[in-house]
């Protein structure tokens, strides 16, 4: 499975209804959908999901007519951690709009799956790259 853009409907009923048109890769103001293998597809490397729903307005075919706008990535720290390895860093939760990030001290932060919505700011807000998305 790969990640949809926010209000994706059911993934198998999805890949029968997008037709791939690009009318929400082209809404996207973050410009963070792209369309592959003629599906729309969620590319969060360099950018997060502003969760604005330009992409649901503009689908013609009703793919991302959904009620859900979370989009299942979460989160996972690696080592490089700067709060795990030295503490005191707070970038990724302050950069979380739903405050799904918990920190203590020299650890790992720890994300609410309930509160977490697949965004991707958190990743954008750590500049030492240890965070990476997965479904």
């Amino acid at each position: 499975m790969l990640p949809r853009p926010p209000k994706a409907i059911d993934e198998v009923l999805f890949q029968q209804i997008c037709d791939g048109c690009g009318e929400c890769q082209k809404a996207c103001p973050e410009q963070v959908i792209s369309i592959e293998g003629g599906l729309a597809q969620l590319t969060l490397d360099y950018g997060y999901c502003s969760q604005c729903g330009e992409c649901g307005k503009s689908c013609p075919t009703g793919a991302l007519h959904g009620s859900v706008m979370d989009n299942g990535l979460r989160p996972s720290f690696l080592g490089s951690c700067q709060n795990a390895l030295f503490g005191d860093c707070y970038l990724c939760q302050e950069a979380c709009p739903q405050e799904a990030i918990e920190l203590g001290d020299l650890s790992l932060p720890v994300v609410s799956d309930s509160k977490c919505d697949g965004c991707g700011r958190c990743k954008q807000g750590c500049p030492f790259s240890s965070i990476a998305l997965s479904l």
